[in-house]
């Protein structure tokens, strides 16, 4: 399957978070969710340069991603894709990511009434992440050999 096929695009409109599976330096595996931006045979996501995921992806560029569609009703399958991971601090990748995070995340409907329920959130997520040590930086992933996979603990009949 190729990742620019409607069917991998269609998945990562309906997915909310990536799960960045990475080797460490000494080869033990972590998974990081994080949010995520599709930008055509890429996904770029944010991590702190000092960050596990970041550090992880220094040592072993080879990743892979699971997305699960969370905004379907009844998902029954799970996108995994492997990919070839860059760390990027330059201004056009955070452009590209800002364009694809912004309206996904910050800009959402359902985003927009939780944050007029509570006025609060906003601060609080603007002192988050002015807390955060380090740089940051954005992962970017060239996504290779998608796959659609049933979702595990479904039998393949359903």
């Amino acid at each position: 399957m190729d990742p620019a096929d409607r069917a991998v695009r269609r998945f990562l409109r309906d997915s909310m978070v990536a799960r960045l599976a990475t080797l460490s330096p000494k080869g033990v595996p972590a998974i990081t969710p994080l949010w995520f931006a599709p930008a055509g045979k890429q996904v770029l996501m944010t991590s702190r340069l000092d960050g596990p995921a970041a550090r992880n992806v220094r040592a072993n560029p080879d990743v892979t991603i699971v997305f699960h569609a969370e905004r379907r009703k009844t998902p029954r399958k799970v996108l995994r894709v492997h990919g070839h991971a860059v760390l990027r601090t330059d201004r056009l990748a955070w452009l590209r990511l800002f364009r694809g995070e912004i309206p996904r995340y910050y800009l959402a409907l359902n985003t927009i009434r939780a944050s007029l329920r509570d006025p609060g959130s906003l601060r609080r997520r603007i002192r988050y992440y002015a807390e955060r040590s380090g740089g940051s930086c954005v992962i970017q992933v060239t996504l290779d050999d998608p796959q659609l996979l049933p979702l595990p603990g479904l039998s393949l009949g359903t």
